[in-house]
Order: C-alpha cells, then structure tokens, then sequence
C-alpha cells in the first residue's frame, strides 16, 4: 500500500542549495583605466617605451600623473639645460610615483619622487614640485624649477584637473600639462632660449 507524502510534509523540506557562479572581473590596470578615461596619447607612449607591463603590473602600487592629449600634442621633448631630446620613457616615469596617493593628500609635501632616475642638466634630480600657491583652489605639479638668482619658479608642468581615476593598481590625476625640466641657463635669469625640437 503507498503512502501520500502530505502537502505539509513537501513544504517542509530543504530546498536544494543553488551553486553559486563564479564571474572573473579583470579590473583596469593604470592604461587600460587611462584608456577608457580618454586619455589615449599616454596610454600610446606607454606601450611605445615599453612601459604598458610596469604600469599593468597588479602586484605593485602607482601614482600616475596623466597628461591631457592636447598637453601631449603641444610637447616640445627637448631639455631646456642641455638642448637635447628627453627621451619618451624618462618623461613617462617623470610622471610616475611609488604607492597610492590619493588626491587630498597631495598638497601635503613641497616635493614627491617619482620612478626617473635622470638627472637634467643641473637640477637636484628626480623630484616633482608640488605649487598649492599658483592659483587659488588649484595644485600645480611638475620638474621643479631654479631662477639664475637663487629664486624658485613655478613647477614645469601642469595644474591637476581631475583626481582620485582608481585602477586596480593605482590612482590617477589628470594634469593639463607634461612635466618637463626647466633648468635656466646663466645669465638667462630663467627664460632659456628655445633649443633644436625634438620627437618622439
């Protein structure tokens, strides 16, 4: 004889566990977060110097400054100290700093080291400026710079127009300028005069 199984007795079971899916999400490296932000003429200089591997690399930590196409487009590559060609790759990593800055914290030191390990022509070395004083509201970062007569200028660079980009290993602010030296000459008092142009 078979025994009805109740309606109370089926309501009372366990539902069967549903196996949950794993989805793989790859996160935005420091290019590809350039990349989709628009900023294609870095994205491009990085993977022509060779860099698109350090700035991919997931196990480390960066903060980039990213320069606006038009700020590469209006670029002269050429040391103002020594007149010659910068090369691609040391005005990349002069961009380029160890760990995670985000954009609050910026302000915070008068000077930041970056990956460059180029000395150009008589400057202290590898640090980027930071100026909170060139315009009200605003950071200005860049190579710093040294008039004839001992007095400091304005950072060779740009003013941060976006910050905080995040990438899965890093952060970026977008700077409307590219950071370049600008060591004056003796007895220019701080205006060189404009050198032989370089490219890329």
């Amino acid at each position: 004889m078979m025994l009805k199984t109740s309606t109370a007795s089926r309501l009372s079971r366990p539902a069967r566990a549903t196996r949950a899916r794993t989805v793989s999400v790859r996160a935005a490296s420091i290019v590809d977060a350039a990349r989709a932000k628009g900023h294609t003429s870095f994205a491009d200089a990085v993977e022509k110097a060779g860099l698109a591997s350090t700035l991919s690399d997931s196990s480390a930590s960066y903060t980039v400054f990213v320069p606006t196409n038009a700020a590469f487009a209006a670029y002269d590559p050429t040391d103002p100290f020594t007149k010659e060609p910068i090369s691609l790759k040391d005005t990349l990593l002069y961009h380029v700093v160890k760990g995670k800055t985000q954009g609050r914290h910026l302000g915070n030191a008068a000077n930041i080291g970056c990956l460059s390990d180029k000395k150009y022509g008589a400057s202290a070395g590898p640090l980027i400026q930071v100026n909170t004083r060139a315009k009200k509201g605003s950071l200005m970062l860049g190579s710093p710079a040294q008039g004839t007569q001992g007095l400091a200028g304005l950072p060779m660079g740009g003013f941060v127009i976006e910050m905080d980009i995040p990438a899965d290993n890093g952060v970026i602010h977008v700077v409307d300028g590219v950071f370049r030296p600008q060591t004056p000459l003796p007895g220019n008092n701080g205006s060189g005069s404009a050198g032989k142009s370089a490219s890329w």
